[in-house]
């Protein structure tokens, strides 16, 4: 399992930075940003996320996943192998142009 890391920090070169606010199933920062990294995808087997009792938070909303989509068609920081990865789990929830998330034409 592959996952965007997200932090704190909002200095990091290849942060997407926003308001902790729209990551509502995240307990505000000290900093009162969320930032989704796009410096390294880390990666948990099943076995590992079973050791380590993850449970998922909440999901992803829409519109930000279209942020996080655009800004990733700018990010110079991944392999081309993990950035296609990313772009194309954003792809799944992000909202079409001029329409709904994965609304049928």
């Amino acid at each position: 399992m592959q996952f965007l890391f997200l932090n704190s920090d909002p200095d990091h070169k290849g942060n997407y930075v926003v308001p902790c606010e729209r990551v509502p199933c995240l307990e505000p920062s000290k900093t009162g940003k969320t930032a989704f990294s796009f410096i390294t995808i880390p990666r948990y087997t099943h076995a590992q996320m079973k050791l380590y009792k993850a449970r998922k938070l909440g999901e992803l909303d829409s519109q930000l996943a279209g942020e996080l989509l655009a800004f990733a068609k700018t990010v110079r920081t991944l392999p081309r192998k993990d950035l296609r990865f990313v772009m194309e789990a954003l792809e799944e929830i992000a909202p079409l142009p001029g329409g709904d998330p994965k609304a049928a034409p």
